[in-house]
């Protein structure tokens, strides 16, 4: 089998379930400026380890009185890397780089990662304001700009930033540097750029975890989830746990609980309409997937936290392996965004061929170590009829920027997707073979050929992978699985489990 057939059949696989990203009600920062306050609402979910990555500079004051250091008019304003003080301009000191998330588009009002040329994940310090709409060019170079945000309040502040005169300042090195008041060839003082003169942090929202194993499986089932607000408990507004095997509230047994009003809510079918249950009461909601029963349903909110106990009890219909999300809201607006908190396993599908739910850590996973997964395909006959086994490692099924394997077993060759969902073209082989790269990566992960391995054994091929997650992909994450015949009979994906990493 070639490389382009090999792709062809991921790509076969993957695109008609791809979820897109989702952007959310993140934390909010406020940037004060010499022209006044811009309060910027972050997309942690749509970039999560640029919002981190952005806060770690917010929280430690880095970016406190330093300046705008680039404009061009009608396309953009740029900070986070250059300071100024006695007269003189000077580099900020910068973290390693962030991989690229690029997932939403660079329209006016949006805050993006400046980089390198031909380098998509050389974003450290630097941002930008998208000054109109740049989509046509910014989300098509260099793997796409990384928005991470958006003005909330403060547009007015920004054009007023865009509309101060630039100067070209020593020689090619600060070219388009806004400054009040100046003439050109003078000496620049303080009373000339234009400061940044604090970054904070006005609203962190709630966390959400949860206190159970990651994987339970059955016909019921009762879960325990921890919801954090930094201003209390008693800031939570809405908190909400959904089921499904994607992001999607139809035919799903999606819940929500008001903790202000103490009630319970499930959403029918076709996640439009709900029930509700006013609380304390021994009565149940059910929808065609589950029933969640009053009395056994406890909230009890201690300090900052707020936790959850949901008895579950699952229909037939809502058989196979589900995601378990979570979400909270606090009474402002702030919102935590969905997160997998772990998944679930009412029964074993019964399709042909069929990824197997493998067992997985209970303990979280450090970065930078070596871990060993195990996962199995089954066929119906025999394993050598599989022509293509999958392994996808994300917080949702989407192909950029997760861990991402296919695996043809006919030729012993293992290819890692890039960030970008494109396939690369330098394999390993497993079981010791010759031939193959030592290691295979990208920005979430690495695989090391020594000690990875597949064996067939009848109708089971079981895949054993020596991974190591990189820190950039820290956090929660779900372990979904694929797989092809070679008379095409395809899987689909299926959800195999989660697990964190820290």
């Amino acid at each position: 089998m070639n490389n382009r057939t090999f792709a062809a059949i991921l790509w076969g696989l993957l695109s008609a379930t791809l979820l897109p990203g989702q952007t959310n009600s993140g934390p909010t920062v406020r940037m004060s400026t010499t022209l006044g306050d811009i309060d910027v609402q972050l997309f942690r979910d749509a970039a999560p380890a640029t919002v981190e990555n952005f806060l770690n500079y917010v929280r430690r004051g880095a970016y406190n009185n330093s300046i705008i250091h680039r404009s061009v008019p009608g396309f953009i304003i740029q900070g986070g890397g250059v300071g100024f003080s006695g007269n003189t301009f000077s580099s900020l000191a910068a973290d390693p780089p962030v991989r690229n998330e690029f997932r939403v588009s660079n329209t006016r009002g949006t805050l993006a990662m400046a980089k390198l040329g031909n380098n998509p994940n050389s974003a450290t310090n630097q941002w930008f304001f998208n000054l109109g709409d740049n989509s046509t060019n910014l989300n098509n170079q260099n793997g796409g700009f990384t928005v991470f945000g958006r003005i909330l309040r403060g547009l007015d502040i920004m054009d007023q930033i865009a509309a101060v005169p630039v100067f070209r300042l020593n020689g090619d090195v600060l070219t388009d540097v806004p400054l009040r008041n100046y003439i050109g060839g003078q000496p620049v003082t303080a009373a000339n750029p234009i400061f940044i003169t604090s970054a904070t942090l006005l609203l962190e929202p709630p966390s959400t975890s949860t206190t159970n194993t990651e994987n339970s499986s059955g016909p019921t089932a009762t879960r325990t989830f921890v919801f954090t607000d930094p201003n209390g408990a008693d800031d939570l507004g809405v908190v909400n746990v959904l089921i499904n095997r994607a992001l999607d509230g139809r035919t799903a047994c999606y819940i929500g609980y008001d903790s202000v009003n103490n009630l319970l809510v499930l959403l029918d079918n076709a996640g439009v309409d709900a029930s509700v249950l006013s609380l304390p009461s021994p009565a149940t909601l059910s929808n065609g997937q589950c029933t969640i029963s009053g009395a056994g349903f406890s909230a009890v909110k201690s300090g900052n936290n707020l936790n959850l106990t949901i008895p579950y009890t699952f229909t037939s219909a809502f058989g196979g392996s589900h995601i378990v999300y979570v979400a909270g809201r606090d009474r402002n607006g702030g919102n935590s965004g969905w997160s997998p908190a772990g998944t679930h396993s009412v029964s074993t599908p019964s399709t042909n061929p069929l990824p197997l739910r493998p067992t997985l850590s209970t303990a979280a996973v450090p970065a930078n170590t070596t871990y060993s997964l195990a996962v199995q395909y089954r066929d119906a006959s025999a394993s050598t009829n599989l022509q293509t086994v999958q392994v996808l490692i994300n917080s949702a099924l989407d192909g950029n920027n997760a861990c991402y394997f296919g695996f043809n077993p006919t030729n012993n060759l293992m290819y890692i997707i890039g960030d970008s969902g494109v396939l690369q073209t330098t394999p390993v082989r497993l079981n010791g073979a010759a031939g193959g790269a030592a290691s295979i990566e990208n920005s979430q992960c690495r695989l090391l050929a020594a000690g990875s391995t597949f064996a067939d054994v009848g109708n089971t091929l079981t895949l054993t992978l020596q991974l190591e997650f990189k820190s950039s992909f820290i956090g929660r994450r779900v372990l979904f699985g694929g797989t092809q015949t070679t008379a095409n009979a395809n899987s689909g994906w299926q959800v195999l489990g989660a697990l964190r990493v820290q």
